[in-house]
């Protein structure tokens, strides 16, 4: 395969290896959405191929020009680039995760903990400007299955808890300054995933998927009075709107139901809690991934195998096969979710293939990496802002990993929360 376009200039093996010490106290740095280096010419030093697995080490198979490092493992104290390590342990099962700015140049990632019966939460590692790990702290706890989640436009974390009928979706300051329940989640569910539509700022949109065989897929809508992006705090803190989808596929086309539910229809917004539960059972059943791209929320179905693509501006919905892979043929729509900056990241279901995917704009699949010691779902991917760092971790082994390009240059691209499970057997959770 062709190497994928750089977006900026390498840094040099100095730059690599200096280590800086960070501001005191540091804080987030508030933006909207991740920002992307600008395109360059496609340089020629270029070494990594994705697709291309020729590089074994850490129990990772990985793409030709990709060097990967262990960041932490579960039940282990973490160590710091300093040498010294962390007083806490790093959490189980670490989920799906984050990247947050911070004023110092370096970054947060956050990671869930889907560990039950209380001894859940989010864990943080900071790192300096160089991708040196300075430090490890819990900033949830005490909740239980926090599975997926999201960033928040104002760059906090959301953390789903997926618990039958009890659990929450919590609103996490990266740096520890708060964990707060939010109104995402009503009185309590199964919940998964977290994204939002903010394209009309004074009608903000959030979110929220269930993992449950009539779980809907919620869209939450603060009150005017909690509207405030300069103080955003209040925003999924208040009495505002709680809506759940009802899919309506096309009757004149597919008379059937069943077999319209693979194609197209409309879709509408219903208050009432019972509408949502009764499309959820019939044509969505078990969501868990969630994004929204542009005018385009993807949510994929684990317990059909189907991605469902909602047109957030006419109001019509398609749904398309995950059997084969997230987005095969359809490379319209994944120049579309990354504005031509590269390959569209993501993982999938554990097993065999277990590992970090990709496609390009022309449609072709990638295994950026995978792993033959490790048979596990793969999980928490994120990339540093300045997208020179890959993080992705082993759940069930608890591993977490620091991926880098070796020719210096950053990932071009974005990644997509589309994940999902398999289904043991015809459980229905």
């Amino acid at each position: 395969p062709a190497p994928v376009p750089a977006t900026s200039a390498p840094t040099t093996a100095a730059d690599a290896n200096r280590t800086r010490t960070p501001a005191a106290s540091p804080t987030l740095v508030p933006t909207a959405a991740p920002t992307l280096v600008p395109t360059i010419p496609l340089p020629k030093d270029l070494t990594y191929h994705p697709g291309d697995l020729t590089v074994s080490m850490e129990g990772l198979l990985l793409s030709t020009g990709l060097s990967a490092r262990v960041v932490a493992r579960s039940g282990q104290r973490v160590r710091y680039g300093n040498g010294q390590t962390s007083r806490n342990r790093f959490h189980g099962a670490p989920d799906f995760g984050g990247t947050f700015p911070r004023s110092d140049g370096g970054w947060t990632y956050v990671s869930n903990s889907e560990v039950d019966s209380g001894r859940g939460g989010v864990g943080a590692l900071t790192f300096d400007r160089n991708g040196t790990l300075t430090g490890y702290r819990t900033v949830l706890s005490r909740t239980s299955m926090n599975c997926g989640g999201g960033v928040t436009p104002w760059n906090t974390w959301i953390s789903c808890e997926e618990v039958n009928e009890k659990g929450h979706v919590w609103e996490v300051h990266p740096e520890g300054e708060y964990a707060r329940k939010t109104s995402l989640g009503g009185t309590g569910g199964r919940f998964e995933s977290f994204s939002y539509d903010v394209r009309d700022r004074d009608v903000p949109r959030f979110f929220v998927t269930e993992d449950k065989f009539n779980g809907p897929l919620r869209r939450y809508t603060p009150q005017p009075r909690d509207i405030d992006w300069d103080n955003p705090e209040s925003m999924l803190h208040g009495r505002g709107k709680t809506e759940y989808l009802v899919l309506e596929p096309d009757p004149e086309a597919f008379p059937d139901v069943k077999a319209a539910r693979a194609t197209y229809g409309n879709f509408t917004w219903s208050s009432v809690l019972r509408d949502g539960r009764q499309s959820a059972l019939e044509l969505y059943p078990n969501l868990e991934g969630i994004d929204v791209a542009n005018n385009e929320l993807f949510v994929v179905s684990k317990r059909l195998s189907e991605m469902t693509i909602l047109n957030l501006d006419d109001m019509t919905y398609r749904t398309v096969s995950t059997k084969r892979g997230l987005f095969d043929g359809g490379p319209d729509q994944i120049q579309r979710i990354t504005r031509n900056e590269g390959l569209l990241y993501f993982t999938e279901e554990g097993g065999e293939d277990a590992g970090v995917h990709a496609r390009d704009g022309q449609g072709r699949f990638y295994t950026v990496l995978e792993s033959p010691v490790w048979k596990d779902e793969t999980t928490g991917l994120a990339f540093s802002p300045d997208l020179m760092h890959m993080y992705v971790a082993w759940q069930r082994n608890g591993i977490l990993f620091d991926v880098t390009r070796d020719d210096g240059y950053p990932f071009g691209g974005r990644s997509i929360n589309a994940k999902f499970h398999a289904m043991d057997g015809d459980s229905l959770e």
